[in-house]
């Protein structure tokens, strides 16, 4: 290994950055070294350019491929040699934004029922019933179904940005599973994998093999629509919809966290404080290892980010600060009244819903809104006064 591709690795793992993302990474660094035969460190601004461009025009890649390169080549030049002027040299395209096509559930049902083998089903059939992504298939063990008659869930260990999180287990998914794991996987032990490599038992099946799997019975099955397997999960999201399940409850099901949370918490303060008094609300991830709560959207570093305590408590908080404002009845004499009420309403009513004290009570009596009210107000008239 040389030194460049170790310094690289460390100031990943100094990151956080998940092995997959380093695999990528590390690969993108290394298919644009030998494209031009030198070293990464060599690299000019004019070569990583080209190559971009021999990716787009010549090897017909996506955009989306094309920017996890610029992404990886920023890495390099900017974090790792300490290059950082040359931020600018080094371009992100904009990825088209295009609707997933979604498979009918006739189309579904031809799927699954496609000539393959039972691990090849099985495999299929739980990316549609359960929504995961490939890669928490991949890793799934069998002590991961939780079959308990008061849980009934799938544990998923890790998954994108390192989060543990649950996913639905009907009983006709659990009774596919048991006769799989009674007629495949004889002998295994819990905590073998579900879904085992077929050339080495000890490693799971790899990302690739259930791409095949879709591939193969979408073929089958006589299915022209484009995608891979990553089509079961909006299938497995849009049916729910359909279904009539509701937005948030689909979210959380997919394990889209901040979503799901920012809809919950904004539906709630809806409630209780008015009208959220924006168009629009985003979760940015900023390179500073900080909170700022701004109008309209809030900067969370991309460690602070992934704190498991920052949804529940740090998050609505920031939140709040869309309708009290960050500078709000501030009385240095008397108190920091702009915190003090975010504080009150985020960190301390959510221990409150999980029965830790009063103050939710106290709150659903609306005496807060005055709060509100006044501030809007008071900005309006200073507006209308020409300040």
């Amino acid at each position: 290994m040389t030194p460049l591709r170790q310094r690289m690795i460390d100031a990943m793992v100094l990151r956080g950055f998940a092995a997959r993302t380093q695999e990528t990474y590390l690969s993108a660094v290394g298919q644009v070294a030998r494209h031009h035969h030198c070293s990464p460190a060599l690299l000019t601004d004019k070569q990583v350019q080209a190559y971009l461009l021999y990716l787009l025009q010549e090897r017909q890649r996506s955009r989306s491929t094309v920017n996890i390169a610029s992404c990886a080549l920023r890495f390099l030049v900017c974090d790792v040699l300490g290059q950082d002027q040359r931020r600018a040299q080094i371009p992100m395209g904009r990825n088209p934004q295009r609707l997933p096509e979604v498979l009918s559930r006739a189309e579904v049902a031809a799927l699954l029922a496609a000539p393959l083998s039972p691990k090849a089903r099985m495999f299929l059939t739980l990316a549609y019933a359960s929504g995961l992504r490939l890669s928490e298939l991949c890793q799934l063990r069998g002590c991961d179904i939780d079959s308990a008659p008061d849980r009934m869930c799938i544990r998923v260990i890790q998954g994108k940005g390192a989060q543990d999180r649950y996913a639905l287990l009907t009983t006709e998914l659990l009774d596919d599973l048991r006769l799989y794991w009674r007629t495949c996987r004889v002998g295994a032990k819990a905590s073998d994998w579900l879904f085992p490599s077929r050339s080495n038992p000890a490693r799971s099946i790899d990302r690739a093999s259930g791409q095949r799997y879709y591939h193969l019975a979408r073929d089958a099955a006589g299915i022209t629509k484009v995608g891979g397997i990553h089509t079961l999960r909006h299938c497995f999201a849009t049916h729910l919809l359909e279904a009539g399940v509701d937005l948030h409850g689909v979210s959380k099901l997919l394990g889209h966290a901040q979503l799901s949370t920012t809809s919950r918490y904004l539906r709630m303060y809806n409630e209780l404080l008015g009208a959220y008094p924006y168009r629009k609300f985003a979760l940015v991830e900023n390179f500073w290892e900080t909170g700022y709560g701004m109008p309209s959207y809030t900067l969370l570093g991309p460690q602070i980010i992934r704190f498991p305590f920052i949804l529940p408590s740090s998050y609505p908080h920031e939140i709040l600060h869309n309708w009290w404002g960050n500078s709000v009845y501030v009385a240095y004499a008397t108190g920091n009244w702009c915190e003090g009420l975010t504080a009150y309403l985020a960190d301390h009513l959510m221990k409150e819903i999980e029965g830790l004290g009063g103050i939710w009570t106290v709150a659903q009596n609306g005496w807060l809104r005055k709060y509100v009210n006044a501030a809007r107000d008071e900005r309006l008239g200073g507006l209308a006064d020409g300040e």
